[in-house]
């Protein structure tokens, strides 16, 4: 099991951040998130086995401008 910390200060609204934590859930290999709301980041433990950190951080990115729209 891996362990990837990503920055979400950019997004400023609780309706956006939960947007994204749903749509990162469904990502393959993701396993758990937990939202550190104090820094602002999401830590993400995922499978090493199917995904990588490279491959969470574009869906992310996808899902923030989405979350937007």
């Amino acid at each position: 099991m891996g362990i990837a910390t990503f920055n979400l200060e950019d997004i400023a609204c609780p309706t956006c951040i939960s947007k994204v934590k749903k749509g990162v859930r469904k990502q393959r290999g993701v396993e758990r998130i937990t939202m550190l709301i104090d820094s602002g980041q999401m830590k993400i433990n995922y499978d090493v086995t199917i995904t990588r950190p490279d491959e969470i951080k574009k869906g992310i990115s996808k899902l923030k401008f989405r979350s937007f729209d």
